[in-house]
């Protein structure tokens, strides 16, 4: 697995959206926008178990990322990662991720629209962990 240096860190932590690319049953790409948070290394990404994101990962578990920003060519940035994804299933890192997100995305895990949405028996955090990467910055 790839060590992310400090800037890269940084950089993701700061932004909004992942860009999640997975292949489908029929041997193409899917690429959807995805929330997430930085665990470490990896990335953690929350979906419903039944979603078509999480069914292609499960028989493919090879997948790439980017995260980015940028309004113009003077401001684009970002990093593209290549790995496989793995379920989160030990309770102690699926609980410190199910609080990140909640908190990143709604300003706390107890927010009734989070809980809706992320708190039911058919939720599924999986992590992302980056084999390689490379980062571009044009603000430069």
């Amino acid at each position: 697995m790839v060590k992310l240096p400090a800037k890269m860190k940084q950089f993701c932590d700061e932004q909004q959206i992942l860009r999640l690319a997975s292949i489908d049953g029929q041997g193409y790409p899917h690429v959807m926008p995805v929330w997430y948070v930085r665990i470490g290394n990896e990335f953690v990404v929350g979906t419903s178990k039944t979603s078509a994101k999480w069914q292609f990962m499960k028989n493919n578990s090879k997948v790439g990322w980017v995260i980015d920003t940028g309004r113009d060519v003077s401001t684009y940035k970002g990093v593209s990662f290549w790995g496989t994804v793995e379920e989160v299933t030990d309770k102690r890192t699926w609980n410190r991720a199910f609080r990140a997100i909640g908190t990143k995305y709604y300003g706390s895990p107890e927010d009734p629209d989070f809980l809706e949405l992320y708190g039911g028996a058919g939720t599924v955090l999986f992590r992302l962990k980056p084999e390689s990467s490379f980062f571009w910055d044009y603000s430069q």
